[in-house]
């Protein structure tokens, strides 16, 4: 062998040997990155909905603890739009720093291999529907933020928007009507009245009927032209009859009942001179005219 490719080979071995001496980390470098698998993972979720990743790691740092947190995005470039559940039920954003010691914490065995379950769901606020991509971003516990990394590994799941909860109509509060009380008439009680054992008459007058005075009226007697006086003759006056009393009836002075007042009396009087002079009258007329 030609004594330069000695010397390469020597440099080469020697180069290996350093690496191999002056640490785990850059030997790993060389060799490879950490990686991540997943066992167990939904196809299909619904924003703001929580799931459950099942994952292993390998490839750490042997019997220590790392931060972990779940990204996930509609892209490589835009993984915001996970959330990550911490150990006390909080729901951390992608953007809540690592400082605040939230996240769960996962702890390696001796061969730097880690495993677990880590909560998580698409954010409620800014989740974005449709195909996504999920992965995992770890910090050794104690370090700076800066050195954080994405661990390789990714799946790809559908995310859809929740079902639009149809509203449930509330009972509509039937009123029931105040019955209306019906008045009871209030019927009066009689008061009773008692009569008196000697009741008092009061007499109601009775109009008597008072009786009309007939005239009766004499034959007049007539003296003829050289008759002797004393003979009478019989003259009958062309239809006119006495007037006779009504039957019953009394004389002109018994008409007029006896205790009337004397207002009666004077007219009784006055109706039977006007009718004597009216009768005396037609009679001298009818003599004057007929027999002189």
């Amino acid at each position: 062998m030609p004594a330069r490719r000695k010397t390469l080979v020597v440099f080469f071995i020697f180069i290996l040997i350093y690496l191999s001496l002056s640490g785990v980390k850059i030997v790993k470098v060389v060799i490879g990155a950490p990686s991540a698998s997943f066992s167990s993972y939904p196809n299909t979720v619904m924003v703001g909905e929580e799931f459950s990743v099942l994952f292993s790691v390998e490839s750490l740092d042997a019997s220590s603890s790392y931060y972990f947190k779940s990204r996930i995005g509609p892209d490589m470039s835009h993984l915001t739009k996970g959330q990550t559940k911490s150990p006390s039920g909080e729901w951390l954003s992608d953007s809540e720093s690592w400082s605040s010691g939230k996240f769960p914490v996962f702890n390696t065995d001796e061969k730097g291999a880690v495993g677990g379950s880590i909560f998580s769901r698409v954010s409620p606020t800014v989740g974005v529907v449709g195909e996504n991509y999920y992965v995992l971003r770890i910090l050794k516990v104690g370090e700076n933020s800066s050195k954080a990394q994405t661990l390789e590994g990714s799946f790809i799941f559908l995310v859809n928007l929740p079902p639009t909860p149809t509203p449930t109509p509330e009972p509509t509060a039937t009123s029931i009507p105040t019955p209306k009380l019906t008045p009871t008439p209030k019927i009066p009680t009689p008061t009773p009245t008692t009569k008196s054992s000697n009741p008092t008459l009061t007499p109601i007058p009775t109009n008597q009927p008072t009786p009309t005075p007939t005239l009766k009226i004499a034959p007049t007697e007539a003296t003829k032209s050289g008759e002797i006086l004393g003979e009478e003759e019989e003259v009958t006056v062309g239809g006119f009859y006495p007037l006779e009393a009504t039957e019953g009836a009394g004389k002109i002075e018994e008409a007029i009942p006896a205790g009337k007042n004397s207002k009666n009396k004077i007219l009784g009087g006055i109706f039977m001179g006007v009718g004597l002079v009216a009768l005396f009258g037609t009679a001298f007329s009818f003599w004057y005219t007929h027999l002189k």
